[in-house]
């Protein structure tokens, strides 16, 4: 009549931290767990980084080929304008005289709204990179903070899971639920 009460089964003990191998086990892997999501928000928020780099070179390239596109804009108007002064003596008309004066005006205005034009396009298309930019930005830092969020949550369910692991009641393992025996 010596073990009423006590359970003979192999597998459970009579005190606390009986299963060092478990524990070990739950924290070990809820660290490695734990560290990969951590690296896995920073990874994720340097990529993010690169992209919002790439897309300002962008904004910074469309701004000067824009600069670049207006200055020409700017030179072929000057020409347009030097033919037109070329056919207005060659018919003995004064350059810059009444109608002549209009036309040369009108050439000299059309030519700067081209200009205005292709610069304000260039610096919408830069706008909308700058845009990208600050939502890679925040994507990266969205990524960085899910990563160390997950990072924590990780290791306080592995912390309580070792814990239950320690408490001799808790057979989750075994099949029979916490605290039946």
């Amino acid at each position: 009549m010596g073990n009423v009460g006590q359970s003979t089964d192999s597998t459970t003990s009579s005190g606390p931290g009986y299963n060092y191998g478990a524990l070990a086990l739950t924290a070990g892997g809820g660290i490695t767990s734990a560290w990969g999501q951590l690296q896995s928000g920073k990874t994720n928020r340097d990529i993010e980084r690169v992209n919002a780099q790439v897309a300002r070179d962008k904004a910074e390239q469309a701004e000067n080929a824009g600069a670049f596109a207006a200055a020409k804009t700017q030179i072929k108007g000057q020409q347009i304008q030097g033919v037109q002064r070329g056919a207005m003596a060659g018919q003995g008309t004064v350059a810059g005289a009444g109608t002549s004066g209009a036309v040369l005006q009108d050439t000299t205005e059309a030519t700067g709204m081209d200009a205005l034009m292709i610069q304000r396009n260039a610096a919408r298309e830069a706008m909308g990179y700058q845009t990208a930019a600050m939502s890679d930005e925040m994507k990266g830092n969205a990524a960085y903070r899910a990563g160390q969020m997950g990072a924590i949550s990780t290791l306080m369910n592995a912390g309580s899971q070792a814990w239950l692991e320690s408490d001799p009641n808790y057979s989750g393992y075994r099949g029979r639920g916490v605290g039946l025996q």
